[in-house]
């Protein structure tokens, strides 16, 4: 321990005062001198008052040098001389404490400009809020999926496609949800995932976001690529009946070798051959329909390959509209 000077410095006053309080007590009862009582009275007076104010600032020196300690502040002003006089070797050992603190201030700066640099880097969107929906994280990646810079709560969502900051805002910890999002008439596949962390006695829940609309699509193209390899078959089935059909209803309208006239055909060639029609038209339907879904699912892959994007919208005139989005060359 460094030798206290304030302690020395406060014995003495208080001996001080404790010998003034004696002497005025002895003139003014032992002598009669009541002036020089009045004067050791006063001199009490001053030297109590004098002893109060160099505790006070004492200790408001201290104050403002371990609020400049802990704020890390060099403007804040405290008589450093003063302390040193007084509290021999106590201001190096502040110093050593000033150090550390910054040190550790320094450290979680660092870990925190690192968390920001890998949360704005990172792919997925991700989004953080508390319990009231402040946000307080908002990566670049969502910023990119939502089309929006900045997001100071997650409910002004709302206002950018009807209830998706609310429907976000009650996913719970653990769930995974899909969403739809209509971003500039592109409707979008969100994949959410929620989770929840505490710190200080506050719940945040963090969301990871991503669009799935992509992979959703590739799905959908490789899916229809394996179907027409099983509908060929089904086609070269419907095809092979359509063609006996069409040879049956040439040979019942046919007679040795030369086509029948209207009195040779009987009820039983014409039921035949309306029969047959049926077939060729229930084949057919089903054909032009599998071709229409092929159409569309190769219009896409086209489209992708271009690195462009196909979808279609519906509006209040139940019309369906398709639309094709290309990108510009450079």
């Amino acid at each position: 321990m460094f030798p206290n000077r304030f302690a020395i410095i406060l014995f003495i006053r208080v001996v001080f005062i404790s010998l003034i309080s004696l002497l005025f007590i002895y003139f003014l009862t032992e002598t009669q001198k009541p002036a020089t009582a009045l004067f050791f009275f006063i001199l009490l007076i001053y030297s109590t008052g004098s002893l109060f104010h160099y505790i006070k600032s004492t200790n408001r020196e201290l104050a403002n040098f371990i609020i400049c300690l802990k704020e890390n502040d060099t403007t804040v002003a405290f008589n450093e001389e003063r302390l040193e006089r007084t509290f021999k070797g106590l201001s190096k050992s502040f110093e050593k404490v000033k150090q550390h603190f910054y040190q550790v201030r320094l450290e979680n700066e660092i870990k925190q400009h690192f968390l920001q640099a890998i949360v704005a880097q990172v792919g997925t969107g991700l989004v953080c809020f508390d319990q009231s929906g402040k946000v307080k994280i908002f990566n670049q990646a969502l910023s990119e999926i939502i089309g929006i810079a900045s997001l100071h709560n997650i409910h002004k969502l709302n206002n950018l496609n009807n209830g998706l900051g609310d429907k976000m805002f009650s996913i719970k910890p653990g769930e995974q949800v899909l969403l739809k999002f209509n971003k500039n008439n592109d409707i979008m596949q969100l994949a959410i995932k929620a989770s929840v962390i505490k710190v200080k006695d506050i719940f945040y829940r963090i969301l990871s976001i991503q669009n799935i609309k992509e992979e959703l699509e590739e799905k959908e193209i490789d899916s229809w690529k394996k179907l027409i390899g099983v509908f060929t078959h089904e086609i070269m089935n419907s095809i092979t009946p359509i063609t006996t059909i069409t040879a049956t209803i040439k040979r019942n309208f046919s007679k040795n070798g030369s086509k029948k006239t209207v009195a040779d055909v009987t009820p039983g060639n014409i039921d035949d051959a309306h029969e047959c029609a049926e077939i060729i038209e229930e084949r057919s339907k089903g054909v032009i329909s599998f071709v229409e879904g092929i159409g569309l699912s190769i219009s896409r892959q086209i489209v992708r390959m271009h690195r462009g994007s196909l979808f279609l919208s519906t509006n209040d005139k139940k019309e369906t509209v398709f639309t094709i989005r290309l990108p510009l060359k450079s």
